[in-house]
């Protein structure tokens, strides 16, 4: 299993989405830059994808959240130093870019990776995104 599925498998573990799958949609590698492209059409930026583009619907809220899964080999200057208590000031330059970029047209990024998914990745990854879509409760 990759580590998309395995992010995949986790999220659909959690208690958030236990509680609140018929309020839910993911879609796995949406095109979030075509997307944007469709609604504006100067946008100029590559035509970026995210692991899964999360929205949640119900009677009061419509939110969306990028969850990214930050692969160290990929996302992360090359660094013996690197740990938990430090990952943010690794990321290589061309994601924090992406970031900034994507969450400038409204779209949130929720990063998971091996620094900040902690030894129960289920129960981390619950109290996240409740506390993104559902900040109040």
């Amino acid at each position: 299993m990759n580590k998309l599925q395995k992010l995949l498998e986790w999220i659909k573990q959690t208690s958030f989405y236990q509680k609140n799958s018929s309020h839910i949609e993911i879609q796995a590698q949406f095109d979030v830059g075509q997307y944007i492209k469709t609604l504006d059409p100067n946008y100029s930026h590559p035509s970026y994808r995210c692991d899964f583009l999360m929205t949640y619907r119900d009677e009061s809220i419509s939110k969306v959240a990028i969850l990214e899964y930050d692969g160290f080999e990929f996302h992360f200057h090359k660094s013996e130093n690197v740990n938990k208590f430090n990952y943010q000031h690794y990321y290589n330059e061309r994601d924090v870019e992406r970031e900034r970029i994507l969450e400038s047209y409204g779209f949130p990024f929720l990063r998971f990776n091996r620094f900040n998914l902690g030894k129960d990745p289920v129960s981390t990854i619950s109290k996240r995104l409740n506390g993104f879509f559902l900040p109040s409760q």
